[in-house]
């Protein structure tokens, strides 16, 4: 019985006990994430060739500012779209960069649930460009020439670690993508 009993107790010491404060000052989070949906006009009359991918590195910039911390981050994704009719056929390829600035909440303060300890909840905000290419076998009806958009996209989300580094993420924003999902690394340095 004490062996058992001292398992558990060393079960429990290991699983709970490296997730103390997910989000503290410098630490680095590197993110992967495919993103789901688009605008309405988008998805209504493109086809989706490539999902929209990107990448992302945060670095946590404050101390505890309220109940959370501030992180600052960029971002690049990639996608690809096609357009076809009888008479024009076009592929669209789209490159965004941007900068996002977040506020991660401690929801530890509030809840005693383990469960909290593993959560990063945030929102924030991005700018950025976005690069349209339009690459048409037929230039005669090209209407749309390459341009680059400036764009805002609120975004909500949150990862979830199920280990000390590694945690899948979440988030909601309306301009670039409706939801992108992914993976984290949390990379201390």
């Amino acid at each position: 019985m004490k062996k058992q009993l001292a398992l558990i107790v060393v079960v429990l010491l290991t699983t709970f006990s490296s997730f103390g404060q997910i989000v503290s000052k410098n630490n680095h989070f590197a993110s992967a994430f495919i993103g789901l949906g688009g605008n309405a006009y988008d998805v209504l009359y493109y086809n989706l060739l490539v999902p929209p991918v990107g990448v992302q590195y945060e670095v946590i910039v404050t101390d505890k500012v309220g109940i959370g911390h501030v992180g600052v981050s960029g971002i690049a994704s990639y996608a690809a779209r096609t357009y076809g009719s009888l008479l024009y056929n076009s592929l669209y390829h789209y490159f965004t960069v941007g900068a996002r600035g977040a506020y991660h909440f401690d929801l530890t303060e509030f809840f005693d649930d383990p469960i909290f300890s593993k959560l990063d909840p945030y929102a924030g905000l991005m700018l950025g460009m976005n690069f349209r290419m339009e690459t048409s076998p037929d230039d005669f009806y090209t209407t749309a020439p390459n341009r680059v958009i400036p764009i805002a996209d609120l975004i909500v989300g949150g990862r979830y670690f199920f280990s000390d580094n590694l945690a899948v993420m979440a988030e909601l924003g309306f301009n670039v993508t409706f939801l992108n999902v992914g993976v984290t690394m949390k990379l201390n340095k």
